[in-house]
Order: C-alpha cells, then structure tokens, then sequence
C-alpha cells in the first residue's frame, strides 16, 4: 500500500479532518508538546487514551 506521507504542516492546516466523527472534540483532551523544535504540537486524546499512556509511563517508570 502507498500511504501518504503526512507530517505536522498537513495536520496544522486541515486539522478537523484529522479528528474522528466518533468523538465530539469538545469532549476530547488537548495535549500539546513543548515546541521545542520550534510550534507546540497539539493534540487530541479521550480519556481511556490519557490513562494508557500514565500507564505506560508508570511502568515504564518501575521497571527502570
């Protein structure tokens, strides 16, 4: 398969396209990275989302 290459320009610029009709966005969480590369990043997550990755943190926290 041939898949696009998409990179954080594209989805600055069509950014609702990027956001599943299952979710309301209103509901969703923002989350952004730092920008220190240059522009923060943001970013939607749900719920069950953001407590996969504090989990996946937490872990990998311990096991370090």
């Amino acid at each position: 398969m041939n898949w696009p290459v998409v990179n954080k320009s594209i989805i600055r610029s069509q950014y609702d396209s990027f956001i599943s009709d299952v979710y309301e966005k209103d509901q969703l969480i923002t989350m952004s990275t730092s920008g220190s590369t240059g522009t923060p990043f943001v970013s939607y997550q749900n719920e069950g989302k953001k407590k996969s990755v504090k989990r996946r943190y937490i872990v990998n926290e311990m096991t370090e």
